[in-house]
């Protein structure tokens, strides 16, 4: 994936891999380093409907002293759904376990996540043009320890998986769009 909004070349490359149950993203600088990047582990487990993430670890270096957050979900926190269609929408609140690196940023608290089918989509990748693309709004709300929410946009193609994603602010303007560039 490249962030197509980037103009700095810092952390605008991000590698993801996947095994068993694990997916893995990287990323990295204009010049291929990875000085002030994160990397990711999220551990997954398939439900009846599609996928949830369990865990996510990330770790990165801050002032040239290298830091981590681990994050549980539990339940786990949905992140693909089978047979996504324009107007559907369902969600779930977990209860997140955050630990650190740092002892006084450990924390629990609630976090719900919403989806919302908006429409399909013709999408281009390195595989050509696929007109089978659904557009979708994931919204997450943290609400007990700290008040966040975040709203990204996602485009997954049939056969394909996630091709784009898009953070957005509350006046629904990207400030990154992450594309597909090769498999």
């Amino acid at each position: 994936f490249q962030n197509k909004l980037d103009t700095t070349g810092e952390c605008s490359s991000q590698t993801r891999q996947y095994q068993g149950n694990s997916m893995y993203h990287s990323y990295t600088n204009a010049d291929n380093s990875t000085d002030e990047c994160s990397s990711f582990r999220f551990n997954t487990q398939s439900t009846e409907n599609g996928i949830s993430i369990t865990s996510v670890e990330e770790i990165f270096t801050e002032d040239g002293k290298e830091s981590f957050f681990l994050n549980t979900f539990s339940p786990g926190c949905p992140y693909y759904r089978d047979q996504i269609l324009p107007g559907m929408q369902w969600s779930e609140t977990s209860i997140v376990t955050v630990k650190s690196s740092d002892e006084n940023m450990d924390f629990t608290d609630n976090r719900t996540d919403t989806f919302t089918g908006l429409s399909y989509a013709d999408f281009e990748t390195p595989q050509g043009n696929h007109s089978d693309c659904i557009k979708v709004l994931w919204q997450q709300s943290w609400k007990t320890h700290h008040s966040y929410d975040q709203n990204i946009i996602l485009w997954h193609c049939e056969n394909l998986g996630l091709v784009k994603y898009e953070p957005i602010d509350d006046t629904g303007k990207s400030y990154s769009s992450w594309e597909l560039t090769s498999i």
